[in-house]
C-alpha cells in the first residue's frame, strides 16, 4: 500500500470536488436535453397531425374534382397502345404494348449497321425482354401472386438497366421503358385485359393491306364512308363472328 502525502491528498480532494462538479453539470445538461427532446417530439407531433389534416383535406378535393371531372366529360377508358405521344394523356389507365418494345429490339438485333462489340447488348436485351414478354403471356389472367408480379418488375428493371456499351437506338429504347414502366405493368392491376394490341392491329391488318393496294381514299368523302362501314362492319363481325352479315342487313333494313 502506498501512503500519499498531505499535497497529494489535497490534490486528490480538489479532483474529486471538479469531477463532481462535473457530474452535476452533466445532469443538469441531461434534464435540460431531455426536456427539449419531450418538446420537439410534440412539435413534431403536431406537425404529422396538422400533415395528416392537411393530407386528407387535399384526398377529399382530389376526390371531388375527379367526380366533377367525370360528370362533365365521362370518364376516359382504359386504353391499350404503344408509346406514341398523342395517347399520353387519352386514358386515365394506360396499358402499353409489348409488341412494340419488343419488334425494335428484334429489328435492332438483325441489323447490320452494330458491330460486334454493340450487337452483343441489343442482341441479350431482345433475348431477355422476350422471355419476360413471353412468360407473362402465358401467366397473364391468373391471379399472380404478390412474389411474381415483384420478380416481373424486377426483372424489367434489369433488362431496361443502361450500359455503357449500349448503342444509341437502344439506349433511347431503354430509357422510354424506364420513364414508362408503371404503363407496362397496368395489368397487374387489371388481370383480365392484354399487354400487347397485337389483337386490334391483326383486325385491321386487311385494311391496311387494302389502304396500300387502293392508295388510299381519294376524297374526304371517301374516307369517311369506309371508316364508317369499317367501324360498324368490325364490331358486329367481333360480337357475333357467326351472324354478323345477318346483323349489318338488318341494320340497312
Amino acid at each position: 500500500m502506498i501512503l500519499l502525502s498531505t499535497e497529494e491528498m489535497k490534490q486528490r480532494l480538489v479532483r474529486l470536488n471538479n469531477l463532481e462538479h462535473l457530474h452535476a453539470m452533466s445532469r443538469e445538461r441531461i434534464v435540460g436535453l431531455e426536456k427539449e427532446n419531450k418538446e420537439l417530439k410534440q412539435r413534431i407531433k403536431e406537425l404529422e397531425d396538422k400533415n395528416n389534416d392537411q393530407h386528407t383535406k387535399l384526398e377529399a378535393l382530389s376526390f371531388q374534382f375527379e367526380q366533377i371531372k367525370n360528370k362533365l366529360f365521362g370518364r376516359k377508358p382504359l386504353g391499350i397502345t404503344d408509346d406514341y405521344g398523342a395517347y399520353t394523356n387519352a386514358f386515365d389507365e394506360h396499358q402499353l404494348c409489348w409488341a412494340h418494345p419488343q419488334r425494335k429490339l428484334r429489328d435492332m438485333a438483325e441489323s447490320r449497321e452494330f458491330g460486334d462489340r454493340q450487337k452483343k447488348p441489343t442482341l441479350q436485351t431482345y433475348r431477355q425482354f422476350s422471355q419476360l414478354y413471353h412468360v407473362i403471356q402465358k401467366k397473364i389472367g391468373d391471379n399472380l401472386s404478390p412474389y411474381l408480379k415483384k420478380k416481373f418488375l424486377r426483372v424489367f428493371t434489369t433488362i431496361a438497366a443502361s450500359h455503357t456499351r449500349d448503342p444509341v437506338p437502344l439506349a433511347k429504347l431503354k430509357k422510354s421503358l424506364q420513364k414508362n414502366k408503371k404503363k407496362y405493368f397496368t395489368f397487374l392491376d387489371h388481370p383480365d385485359i392484354p399487354i400487347d394490341d397485337n389483337k386490334a392491329e391483326r383486325a385491321l391488318r386487311h385494311l391496311v393491306i387494302k389502304r396500300k393496294i387502293s392508295f388510299g381514299s381519294k376524297t374526304s368523302r371517301g374516307a369517311e364512308t369506309t371508316s364508317i362501314l369499317t367501324s360498324v362492319i368490325l364490331s358486329l363481325k367481333w360480337n357475333d363472328p357467326d351472324n354478323w352479315f345477318k346483323q349489318y342487313l338488318a341494320l340497312n333494313a
